[in-house]
């Protein structure tokens, strides 16, 4: 079932990328586009339950370019209000109310990130480029906001350290440790002891995003 949802995924990407391109190649329609206001989650097909379409797929259709960015604004507040809770949680720190929840956190994020990925490597289309050109440090900005919001490594921290004691699966540890990993190698066990400052990794990273991911691919890989 696996193998037949991602070619048929992979079908749906390549009809729709063709349809897309064929009505974004004039200039006017991109400057219509890019001066047409955002879409709001009211009627944002991003923003909405895919689970009642066949195989889950997105509504292809129907989104556009100008979808994002509002798709994405939503969706990174709605991550970020997901976090806090782990972090306002006034109960001890354990797998279930930290490292777990934290996994199931930013549901809506993590697949209209895959979505835009996805069509930018299918489609690259000018309004598309726009788009990713103006996300990119927005993501990575996120990225940092995640890795260094107050409280929460101290939260995971507390759960690594217990993790061989707690009762937990293989599959568990595994999953504590990954995260952990994950958050030490973003600089947070040197930041959560004061070593340096918040704002060194958050440039960094805004930085970094610019260039990696609309420059260089610009010129690069789309020559």
């Amino acid at each position: 079932m696996n193998i037949l949802k991602s070619i048929i995924i992979g079908l749906v990407l390549v009809k729709f990328s063709r349809s897309f391109q064929k009505t974004s190649k004039s200039p006017l329609r991109l400057i219509n586009r890019l001066k047409s206001s955002m879409a709001t989650a009211d009627n944002n097909p991003l923003l909405e339950d895919w689970t009642a379409n066949e195989f889950a797929l997105p509504p292809f259709a129907r989104i556009e370019a100008k979808h994002f960015r509002s798709a994405f604004d939503a969706s990174m507040l709605s991550h970020m209000a997901d976090l806090q809770a782990i972090v306002d949680d006034p109960s001890p720190a354990s797998f279930a109310n930290v490292c777990e929840t934290y996994d199931r956190a930013g549901g809506d994020l993590t697949k209209i990130a895959s979505l835009f990925s996805n069509l930018c490597s299918s489609c690259n289309t000018e309004p598309l480029q726009e788009v990713q050109t103006e996300m990119a440090p927005l993501l990575a900005g996120h990225d940092s906001k995640v890795y260094t919001l107050p409280g929460l490594f101290d939260k995971i921290d507390a759960v690594y350290n217990i993790r061989e004691n707690a009762g937990l699966t293989s599959e568990q540890v595994r999953l504590v440790e990954r995260i952990h990993l994950d958050f030490c190698r973003h600089g947070m066990y040197t930041l959560s002891r004061g070593s340096c400052s918040l704002r060194g990794p958050y440039v960094l990273n805004h930085d970094m995003a610019i260039i990696t991911q609309t420059s260089y691919s610009y010129h690069f890989f789309f020559l």
